[in-house]
């Protein structure tokens, strides 16, 4: 178990680092792709959160509440990018 939790450690860390790029990058785009790094980076922090929170062992948070807001935050990123995708193709 505890290779487990230095996996979850790491992932944490690792998955906030990435968020952090993405916050640097919804604040230098504009328009239609600072709409995406946002949504991404969204994801991206709350799947940290899932880590973290089954680092400190909070099985239960973790697994009921921060894996489904996740998924669902992903599935949005995804509805925001064909969306954007669709508009571009419009105009074109």
């Amino acid at each position: 178990m505890e290779g487990q939790n230095l996996y979850d450690l790491l992932s944490a860390v690792l998955v906030f680092v990435v968020g952090i790029v993405f916050i640097y990058l919804s604040i230098k785009l504009k328009a239609h792709l600072r709409r995406l790094t946002i949504a991404f980076a969204a994801f991206v922090i709350i799947h940290g959160s899932y880590h973290v929170g089954k680092f400190f062992g909070y099985e239960f948070v973790a697994d009921s509440i921060l894996e489904p807001i996740s998924v669902v935050a992903l599935i949005l990123f995804g509805i925001a990018f064909f969306k954007v995708k669709r508009s571009k193709e419009v105009k074109l």
